[in-house]
């Protein structure tokens, strides 16, 4: 696409947003409100008049027109400022890019009158446990679980719960204090383990923004069994996806999905996710359908929705629900693939703007983020990536990471280490690009001090 191509259709998209007063629900704080940047800074080149609600030290205040002073979890004081300023200043909607104010944003949504997702749904995306719940209830195939509130809880159920299987956080983010567990007599270890991570290595300010139901007398943690791809999928390293929703109307108006590839085909976290999907037309109907069913049951009417989820043995199962937009690594990838613009596309569900992305749902782009996952706080000994010009004639390759860096280890967010596009004569052309360029990829990490010897990834 040329500048000018790109600067008309940016201008094309102003005709439609430019002036509509939208309130963007804040983080919070400094740290977490640094994932928003991209994402409201863009609200703005569509001409966006932004009334940003958060708290003095907003990394974007300074991208709003109006800032709305409020402790935004406080439901009640929040309410109040913003329904003071609409009677004066009507808003024409309401939105948010933090996965940790869905909540509170479906919950203005409705008794302001806006579109937005359920506030039980929104509610049940952040809590893991009620979220397997309400699949019960529908009738949605839910891989077994129990929620673990301290140790005691753990002892009672280590000698029963199914193996292999995960413990993690019920209200949490980025992976922390998940662990894998092979034996039943290291589920109360795993416990204990994880525990210890959230009070001694999590920085306090994330453990306050993302486990806000953790306390030193509930863990509140989930223990879940282990999904596993279907046996004629695992040749290829396929079953496991992340699905991306826009839903308008309780209907899904857009539907895109990523194959994730993960650390081993033991591990749930993704290393490498790469769109569009290599699975078939059928498997893609299974998750289609179940998209809609979860869509459904949750009440995720308005909005984006992300969904991650394993084609088992016995058909799609979900294991995670977000009501939210993804992050700024993963959104130009779509538009890579799709054409379809994200955070426009969200601006005009909040604004009662009917979209309709349907005749952009084919193309011939291909793309790939690629993370290190390192098990602990690392450096890069070795990075080389195979001569991507060679390998893939149309698109780019931007490398984040050198040797040199650090990484966080399992206790941070995911660390992108390449972000790659290709281009072909359809997706499939462009599939092949990305393989032969991963292929060549090689990383080598050196560990902390307490864990001598380099590792592979």
């Amino acid at each position: 696409m040329d500048p000018q191509t790109s600067a008309n259709q940016i201008a094309a998209r102003r005709s439609i947003l430019s002036g509509k007063r939208i309130l963007i629900v804040g983080a919070g704080g400094d740290a977490v409100g640094e994932r928003l940047v991209q994402q409201v800074r863009h609200a703005r080149e569509l001409g966006i008049e932004i009334v940003l609600l958060d708290t003095e030290d907003s990394r974007v205040a300074y991208e709003a027109d109006v800032l709305l002073l409020a402790d935004i979890t406080d439901y009640a004081a929040c309410r109040q400022e913003v329904e003071r300023f609409h009677a004066a200043t009507p808003l024409e909607g309401i939105v948010t890019f933090a996965e940790e104010r869905t909540e509170i944003t479906s919950r203005l949504q409705r008794d302001l009158g806006f579109p937005g997702h359920s506030v039980t749904g929104s509610h049940a995306a952040r809590d893991k446990h009620r979220m397997r719940e309400i699949l019960k209830e529908n009738d949605l195939p839910v891989p077994q679980f129990a929620q673990l509130e301290s140790r005691d809880s753990a002892h009672e159920i280590a000698d029963s719960f199914p193996v292999p299987a995960f413990l993690k956080t019920a209200e949490g983010a980025g992976s922390v204090a998940t662990r894998r567990i092979d034996r039943t007599s290291d589920i109360v270890a795993a416990f204990d383990d994880a525990l210890h991570e959230i009070k001694h290595v999590v920085p306090a300010e994330f453990r306050s923004a993302i486990l806000g139901s953790f306390s030193d007398d509930r863990a509140n943690f989930l223990i879940e069994e282990y999904l596993s791809p279907a046996k004629r999928l695992d040749a290829d390293c396929l079953g496991r996806v992340t699905i991306e929703l826009l839903v308008q109307n309780g209907d899904i108006r857009f539907f895109a999905m990523a194959d994730g590839r993960c650390v081993s085909k033991h591990d749930h976290r993704y290393s490498t996710l790469c769109f569009p999907s290599k699975l078939g037309a059928e498997d893609t109907q299974q998750f289609r359908t179940l998209a809609q069913e979860v869509v459904a049951a949750f009440g995720l009417s308005n909005g984006p929705v992300i969904l991650d989820a394993v084609m088992t043995e016995n058909g799609p199962q979900l294991y995670e629900i977000n009501a939210r937009i993804d992050n700024a690594l993963v959104l130009p990838l779509i538009t890579v693939c799709w054409g379809v613009d994200m955070v426009e596309e969200t601006l005009k569900i909040a604004a009662g703007i009917p979209i309709d992305t349907h005749p952009r749902q084919s193309g011939a782009g291909a793309a790939l983020i690629h993370f290190i996952l390192a098990p602990s706080p690392s450096t890069i000994a070795r990075f080389t990536i195979p001569d991507w010009p060679g390998l893939i004639r149309h698109g780019s390759v931007t490398v984040l990471k050198h040797q040199g860096d650090t990484v966080a280890g399992p206790e941070g967010a995911y660390d992108c280490i390449a972000l790659v596009e290709a281009f072909g004569d359809d997706q499939t052309a462009a599939k092949k690009q990305l393989d032969r360029f991963l292929s060549g990829m090689k990383l080598e990490l050196t560990r902390a001090p307490e864990r001598t010897g380099p590792t592979s990834v």
